[in-house]
């Protein structure tokens, strides 16, 4: 998503006479919001729906290609934590909409099914479109990080506190693990700038 060209080089928030911020980057903040949810609800929900969540299994499709085709069927165990919590957020907070609350319910699912047996053990960095394990546990906590997140917002979503009480047992776990003197986490996998220049996603019309 874009920063519209108005707001490229524009000043910082501006204040009215009373102290109130009336502008930020050049818009007036109405504008602005109603920017950010038409980008929201008319482009990325969309995009997400036809292209990336999956319907069947549970969770997000997370090789895609411009056309919208998936290389293969693997799913990043981090990226189904951060899309639990989009989804819980967006049923909180924007009209407890019970589609958003399926595709988290679905995602949840999808996560538990390769839950760490060991307390101290990470979850595995790759899952099979079915959500079995296809990696070996991780020595890193960036994942159970995504997970405990999503769980929290999820617990919200739901009403359920055993969802909470995960989340701060993985947290916990997270600390453990961090506090490690032999715990050396490595970078993540850059996105090259070739890729970045070449990424073209399809046309937003193609996405209802």
């Amino acid at each position: 998503m874009g920063l519209p060209k108005q707001m490229a080089g524009a000043a910082g928030p501006r204040p009215s006479s009373d102290g109130d911020v009336q502008e930020l980057a050049g818009m007036p903040l109405e504008r602005l919001r109603e920017e950010i949810r038409h980008d929201l609800f008319q482009q990325f929900v969309p995009f997400m729906n036809r292209y990336v969540i999956d319907h069947e299994q549970g969770g997000f499709m997370t090789q895609l290609n411009p056309d919208g085709t998936h290389p293969d069927d693997t799913k990043n165990t981090w990226f189904q934590g951060r899309g639990l919590w989009v989804y819980s957020y967006l049923y909180n907070h924007f009209g407890h909409d019970p589609e958003y609350l399926a595709v988290a319910r679905k995602t949840f699912d999808l996560i538990m099914r390769s839950k760490p047996s060991g307390e101290n053990q990470m979850w595995p960095a790759k899952l099979s479109r079915e959500g079995k394990a296809l990696t070996p546990p991780q020595l890193t906590i960036g994942a159970d990080v995504s997970i405990a997140e999503g769980l929290a917002e999820y617990s919200k979503a739901t009403g359920d506190l055993q969802h909470w009480n995960l989340a701060k047992e993985i947290l916990l776990k997270c600390v453990r693990q961090y506090d490690r003197p032999d715990y050396a986490p490595t970078s993540l996998p850059s996105i090259t700038d070739r890729s970045r220049s070449t990424f073209r996603a399809p046309e937003p019309r193609a996405w209802q």
